[in-house]
This record gives structure tokens, C-alpha cells and sequence, in this order.
């Protein structure tokens, strides 16, 4: 960079004449010196942190996992995978992050959980085809992608939200699942349900019917994008108490029935049968208050309201 030199007048002030049109290409230097890191970043960054592919997803998952040998089995409930692992050791968690995970834990000594989203479950059926040394065919794995954008506060404005079940409406916190409690995808709440009959919270478009028939992924009219999911763990019932009433890509009105539920069957084989209800995309700002916390009706409005700065964003 060349050295700048200020001449000074008689009076001792700057010369701005001479003197700007040093800053000027002080300034050119500078943008340029600024371009060549960012282009060095972005040529770090574009050397690949994440795959290309669809399909190689799930591959380097497995590997990142501590390869095919030290996966012993994979289960997904809604929002992640449960895998069992021969060795904690091979599991390289920095590497499971850089793949697309918000979040890896490990539950036991062979036991990791990995947070993927709404895409889990697909994506382990995908893991699970490599592992058996099936070909992967993109027509019949469909992988499921949450919508990862935040919800502007003028589009969801007015939104109407409706118990989805009778029951006893429930802050978040009281689910016994720690990444529903935890709030670890997105806010909401929960319902204690005395009946089994689920309807839809919003009015919108039904975006995820998992395979487990025990949860119901919906985007809102105003982009929302809203899990219901009934009981805890209750992936592992494969279906068996459930019955779905719509398919992906139904539209739905607030109150539609999604769900019907045999309670009772589900109580004796689930860990809980409190039903958690979350908003996954809200601003960061925003917060779920209940209005009336206690005795709900399935399809009663004004439950809850999603405060963001002060100001009432849905209803």
C-alpha cells in the first residue's frame, strides 16, 4: 500500500485538494484487499462441507456415524435419528453438524440422537437401503425438507390457531421429552388429550404424514410450518392406535379432523400421551403465551397467542 503523505498549508491545515484523491485509492486498496478474503472464504467454504446430492445425504451420514459397521440400528421418530452405535468413539459429531444436524447427543453409552428435522424419517429409510446394499432410487425415497425461512410478522398476522383435541392445554415444558420441552424445534404447546379425535390447529396445507401415523407436519396460509404430534415416543407403536384422515399435500381448515387415536391402547404402550404442538419456524423473537390454560375443547380459538417485541403476531 503506497505511504500517503499530507503537505500542509501555512496556516497548518490539510491540503483536502491534494489529499482526497489519496483516500480515494486508499479506499479502491482497501475494497480490493476485502474482495481477494471474501473470495478466499468463499472458495474455503465452497470445498465441500456439504454434499452435492441428494442421495450422497444419507451416505455420508452413515459415515459420519462411524460407517455401516458401527451403526448396529436405526430408528427416526418426527425430528431426528436414534441410532445405535457399536462405538460412541466412531461417531464424529463436528462432522454430523456440517452434514445439515442441529443438534447431536448422545443418550447412553451406545445410543445417538441426531437432530435433523422433519426429514428424519426419510432420511433413515434412505440409511437404512444402504445398509441392506440397496440401490438408491430417487423416485421411491422421497426426503421430506423442513421450510427453513422465518415467517415475516405482517403474513402471519391474524392467523387463527384452534385446540387441536379436548384436554388440558399445557405449557411446552411439560412435555416429558426434552427436545420438545427444551424447545429444541421451535416453540408451542401441549395438550393433554381425553379424547382421540385430532383436528388440524390452522388452516392450510398438510406437508408431512409420518409413517408412524403418530404426527401430522401442516404449512399455514401464512408459511407457518406446524407439528402435531401425538405422545412421546410414540414412533415406536409403528401405527398400531392410529388412524390418519388426510394425505400430504390435502388442504385442511382450522378444526378439520387430521387424526383419530384409540387413547386408550396408546396410554398402555407409549410413554405419554401429552400431545405437543409446534411452531417451527416463528421469528427468534417470538413466544407462545396460553390464554387459558386448564379444560380445552377440540376446535375452541383463542388458546394461546405468539407474542414478537411487544406486539401480537398470531391469535
Amino acid at each position: 500500500m503506497p505511504f500517503l503523505r499530507f503537505r500542509l498549508n501555512v496556516v497548518g491545515r490539510i491540503n483536502i485538494e491534494e489529499v482526497a484523491p489519496m483516500f480515494t485509492r486508499l479506499l479502491e486498496l482497501l475494497k480490493k484487499a476485502g474482495s481477494g478474503i471474501r473470495k478466499r472464504e468463499a472458495s474455503t467454504s465452497d470445498q465441500s462441507e456439504k454434499p452435492n446430492a441428494p442421495d450422497e445425504l444419507p451416505k455420508q451420514l452413515l459415515s459420519a456415524l462411524g460407517g455401516q459397521d458401527n451403526v448396529l440400528n436405526l430408528d427416526a421418530c418426527t425430528t431426528r435419528l436414534r441410532v445405535r452405535v457399536a462405538e460412541n468413539g466412531q461417531v464424529n459429531k463436528e462432522r454430523l453438524r456440517q452434514l445439515g444436524a442441529l443438534g447431536v447427543w448422545e443418550m447412553d453409552h451406545d445410543e445417538v440422537h441426531v437432530l435433523l428435522g422433519a426429514r428424519s424419517d426419510a432420511i433413515k429409510s434412505q440409511m437404512q437401503a444402504i445398509v441392506a446394499h440397496s440401490a438408491l432410487n430417487e423416485d421411491s425415497f422421497s426426503v421430506q425438507t423442513a421450510h427453513q425461512q422465518v415467517i415475516p410478522t405482517d403474513q402471519a398476522e391474524g392467523e387463527m390457531i384452534v385446540s387441536p383435541v379436548d384436554g388440558e392445554l399445557l405449557d411446552l415444558s411439560s412435555v416429558p421429552d426434552s427436545f420438545f420441552s427444551r424447545r429444541m424445534i421451535g416453540d408451542g404447546f401441549a395438550v393433554l388429550p381425553s379424547s382421540g379425535r385430532i383436528l388440524s390447529p390452522v388452516g392450510g396445507t398438510v406437508l408431512t404424514v409420518f409413517p408412524g401415523k403418530h404426527a401430522v407436519g401442516i404449512l399455514s396460509e401464512a408459511g407457518i410450518e406446524i407439528l402435531v404430534h401425538i405422545g412421546v415416543n410414540t414412533v415406536k407403536l409403528k401405527g398400531q392406535g392410529f388412524n390418519v384422515c388426510v394425505a400430504e399435500g390435502d388442504r385442511v381448515a382450522p378444526g378439520q379432523p387430521i387424526l383419530e387415536v384409540d387413547l386408550e391402547d396408546v396410554k398402555q404402550h407409549a410413554a405419554s400421551i401429552i400431545t405437543p404442538v409446534v411452531f417451527m419456524n416463528l421469528p427468534r423473537e417470538a413466544a407462545v403465551q396460553l390464554l387459558k390454560p386448564g379444560t380445552v375443547r377440540a376446535g375452541e380459538p383463542s388458546i394461546i397467542v405468539i407474542m414478537a417485541k411487544g406486539s401480537q403476531i398470531f391469535k
